[in-house]
């Protein structure tokens, strides 16, 4: 099996166990950004893999969604933020840089700030006059030094609509016969029972002390439930009534989860 592993250290809790072979696994792990992943997603490389939950409107029909492991933050998630020398109120009608490394942040960002002129975020980001905002995510979102105004995206849909937001799914080919779920589980459970390696490993791939990454890690979720999958839903017709994405003509019953 060929599975793709998200790059950063928010999934480390489910994925480090599976990087220490301490699981049983024998296949082939791929680390990469989301944006990465969902390329070799769409050309079918990859027999299982975690993907920017938007993503799977691109893949449902070759890709199911893995049940029971997600990522995702029931209010602010630390990673997924808008930095700003405007307030947010201002920014519509405004150039905002965002990152190209995931699908499902730059999508949200306009569900949550319509009428933004969205551009590729160039590096290191900056800010200018015809640029004052800028996304970033991941380790880099966690590190960025602070700004005047700054909007996680996480607190804002659950401010919005008192919902978690998924960021994050994994998902297994429809054709595999056995999927990764034996190993996800075993490795998330591995996560727990070994936190002290997931906060030194978190602490050496991104400088950040102990305390910063637990608080980081305690506003985060590691599992797929009828919850975060009533938010997935409604993220999806959100994006899809700002013309952001297409969705099937049977969100529920095409992609084989009922809510």
């Amino acid at each position: 099996m060929k599975l793709g592993s998200i790059s950063y250290i928010n999934v480390l809790p489910v994925t480090l166990g599976l990087e220490r072979n301490q699981v049983g696994f024998d296949g082939e792990l791929v680390r990469a950004e989301p944006s990465a992943l969902n390329a070799m997603t769409r050309a079918g490389q990859l027999d299982a893999t975690a993907v920017s939950s938007i993503e799977y409107l691109s893949c449902w029909q070759l890709y199911r969604v893995v049940q029971g492991v997600g990522l995702s933050a029931p209010a602010a998630v630390q990673s997924v933020k808008l930095f700003s020398t405007l307030p947010i109120h201002e920014l519509p009608g405004r150039t905002v840089g965002v990152t190209k490394a995931s699908a499902t942040s730059r999508t949200l960002l306009q569900v949550l700030v319509p009428g933004l002129k969205v551009v590729d975020l160039e590096q290191p980001p900056r800010f200018s006059e015809e640029q004052p905002a800028v996304l970033l995510i991941g380790d880099q979102a966690l590190t960025a030094p602070p700004a005047p105004y700054e909007l996680d995206l996480g607190q804002a849909w659950k401010d919005t609509t008192g919902l978690p937001m998924v960021f994050a799914v994994w998902l297994c080919k429809r054709t595999l016969e056995e999927g990764p779920e034996k190993y996800l589980e075993r490795s998330r459970e591995w996560g727990a029972q070994n936190w002290d390696q997931v906060i030194e490993e978190s602490m050496r791939r991104t400088g950040l002390d102990a305390a910063t990454l637990e608080s980081y890690f305690g506003g985060m979720r590691y599992r797929l439930g009828e919850t975060e999958l009533k938010s997935l839903n409604l993220f999806y017709k959100l994006a899809a009534e700002q013309g952001l994405v297409k969705l099937p003509a049977s969100l529920n019953e095409e992609m084989a989860w009922s809510v």
